[in-house]
């Protein structure tokens, strides 16, 4: 991110604003307008040329030649050019590790990680990342509100003359936290499975936070990968228990 913010100050510098007009410096419209700069071609109409329709139609045609017309010399393109290759290798150095990583964790922790992945909401890579953070081994977090409140997940008990003052998280594992909250949306929107379930009735029901709910969700679902990594056991839905014993 450090140096696709580089490029869009380049790119200001050189009188361009089309970020004011795209979504993100990483959409797929952004990258393509920076390779055509970076090879020399300024001109705002053929620039145009890679903005979404749906932006040109939005905007209007006239604003967007406008954010695109710009002072562009022979070493802005060389500068542009310079970053994205830095940000091209960055990238590539990610995949690199990325494959390292899970050729690590299949070959130790093959078991962990399939089991982990049997959780709503958790691929591969979150799964590596979990385990990456957390490690195998439980002993470290008996019982499991340790893990929670490592990873920052445990909520406030600040209450005083039976009024609440707060309910936000405490400090942990800010990594962690983040994988976890991911998870969590991905897990509220697997249909049929408890988090879901549980994400719908908070929300609609009891109209509460969603941002909230989701970090409830992830606290949950940690608790799940501390009984799993605990006690070798793999994911077991409550909601398809139910619906076996109705059977």
């Amino acid at each position: 991110m450090y140096i696709q913010n580089k490029i869009d100050a380049a790119l200001q510098r050189c009188n361009i604003r089309i970020c004011n007009y795209i979504s993100n410096v990483r959409a797929k419209s952004y990258c393509e307008i920076v390779d055509m700069l970076s090879e020399g071609k300024t001109s705002p109409e053929l620039l145009i040329v890679k903005v979404h329709k749906r932006t040109i139609n939005k905007c209007g045609s006239e604003t967007i030649l406008a954010a695109l017309e710009g002072v562009v010399n022979k070493t802005d393109c060389r500068i542009l050019k310079q970053l994205k290759e830095e940000l091209d290798m960055l990238r590539r150095h990610k995949v690199e590790c990325l494959v390292m990583l899970i050729d690590i964790c299949m070959e130790n922790y093959k078991e962990q990680i399939l089991d982990i992945q049997t959780i709503p909401g958790i691929g591969e890579q979150g799964a590596m990342q979990i385990k990456a953070e957390t490690g195998v081994d439980m002993k470290a977090f008996m019982p499991a509100a340790m893990l929670v409140g490592w990873a920052g997940l445990k909520p406030r008990n600040d209450e005083s003359n039976g009024k609440f003052k707060s309910r936000s998280t405490t400090y942990g594992n800010k990594y962690l936290r983040k994988i976890l909250i991911e998870c969590a949306w991905g897990a509220s929107r697997t249909q049929g499975c408890f988090f879901n379930k549980f994400s719908y009735h908070q929300t609609m029901v009891r109209k509460k936070n969603i941002q909230k709910v989701q970090v409830a969700i992830a606290r949950k679902i940690l608790v799940v990968i501390w009984n799993i990594l605990e006690k070798g056991v793999v994911y077991s839905d409550v909601l398809e228990k139910d619906k076996t014993k109705d059977n």
